[in-house]
């Protein structure tokens, strides 16, 4: 059983990773937004547009990767195979990215790495059980839970006395 917790971990990683991008995508929504409503300007409307855009379709393969899906899977290594190689491959190019694009860069890379190892390979590659991988003692699915979960089974804490 630790065995199979440890094997998902990779999966783990890339929804919590997935998630920090979201923020960053949503506070960089806010921040196009406080400049929109200073300026009154068409430009920074557009980019505050395309900030929730991002944020909204990262947010969809996020969660349908979550949910085991292997098309989700794949959009996510080709965003983030493009990303990292824009940002990452321009600053080794020359061009001037910037500290966030450097670290934006950075998170992609990471991003992939988890994307690619084989646990997330794994994730995708089976569809997750229809009593969330739970059953009783006599090996009948049992309905504890989500159907979706993915935490592990609970160790009994005491046993029945005869």
């Amino acid at each position: 059983m630790v065995e199979g917790r440890a094997r998902l971990q990779a999966a783990r990683w890339v929804v919590a990773v997935g998630r920090v991008t979201t923020a960053l995508l949503v506070l960089g929504a806010i921040g196009a937004s406080l400049v929109t409503w200073a300026t009154w300007s068409a430009g920074p409307a557009l980019t505050m547009l395309l900030y929730v855009g991002l944020a909204s379709g990262w947010h969809a393969l996020l969660t349908a990767f979550d949910r085991h899906g292997r098309p989700a899977w794949v959009l996510l290594v080709l965003w983030s195979a493009t990303g990292a190689a824009a940002r990452l491959g321009g600053w080794v190019l020359g061009q001037d990215v910037g500290l966030l694009g450097l670290a934006g860069g950075a998170l992609e890379a990471v991003l992939l790495g988890l994307l690619l190892h084989p646990d997330s390979r794994e994730w995708v590659a089976r569809p997750p059980a229809a009593d969330g991988g739970r059953s009783g003692p006599d090996g009948s699915p049992t309905t504890v839970g989500m159907p979706h979960d993915h935490r592990g089974r609970h160790a009994q804490a005491t046993e029945e006395l005869p």
